[in-house]
């Protein structure tokens, strides 16, 4: 692997599919940044990355230091701001690796923000497809990207809300586990970054009712949204 600035213990390339990284286009060869054990891998781990244009193009993990490039996708949103929607709640979840494989926490009945159970599902979504827009009467839904990345966006047009018009951006993946808890009329939609696709995880408060849900088609103007990548 060429450029690599540590050599030492047992080198091993990763694909992209591992969705271990996606840099910012500013990268240097070798930059890092010390993590803890909660970002995905044992403290102890160490990733390293090329650099081919300016973006991320081999992956190597080293049992030394446990490292990330300090603008990997989810650290860091230049120019990308977002206000945080009323009622709206990321909280980071915790993974528990060891050489056996990881465990995934995502919700339990005794955590702050949990409210009760109705139904957990899963949906698996696409590179570029884009599942929204969608809203729902009295469900609060807690969202968790267990495999992959996506884009989840939500927006607020409930007329009393403090935060009334405001989007929000929220990229989910390995570099960025959390659960987002949306509460009932809110806006969201989600769009995959994933090959060949993302799992996401749904624990909602309620089972699912179609004639309680709200739909949008995801390129409405009625949500001042637009999905397409933004390279600025």
């Amino acid at each position: 692997m060429a450029n690599c600035l540590l050599v030492t213990g047992d080198c091993r390339p990763l694909t992209a599919d591992w969705g271990l990284v996606t840099a910012h286009p500013r990268l240097l060869t070798g930059d890092c940044l010390l993590l803890t054990a909660d970002r995905g891998l044992a403290t102890g781990d160490c990733l390293l990355l090329t650099a081919d244009r300016g973006l991320a193009t081999a992956y190597c993990l080293l049992p030394t230091a446990y490292c990330f490039l300090p603008t990997a996708y989810g650290r860091e949103r230049v120019g990308r701001e977002t206000k945080m929607i009323d009622g709206v709640q990321i909280v980071p979840l915790k993974r528990i690796p060891d050489e056996r494989g990881t465990i995934f926490h995502m919700l339990k009945c005794t955590d702050a923000h949990f409210l009760q159970f109705g139904e957990i599902y899963f949906t698996t979504i696409y590179p570029g497809v884009i599942k929204g827009w969608h809203k729902h009467r009295e469900m609060t839904l807690n969202y968790a990207c267990i495999e992959g990345r996506i884009k989840l966006v939500l927006y607020d047009d409930r007329a009393n809300s403090p935060t009334r018009n405001e989007l929000m951006e929220v990229f989910l993946g390995p570099d960025n586990y959390s659960l987002v808890v949306i509460p009932p009329e809110v806006w969201n939609g989600m769009k995959g970054m994933s090959v060949p696709y993302a799992i996401v995880a749904n624990c909602a408060t309620h089972p699912h009712d179609p004639s309680r849900t709200t739909r949008l088609d995801p390129f409405s103007e009625s949500i001042p949204y637009k999905w397409e990548v933004k390279n600025f």
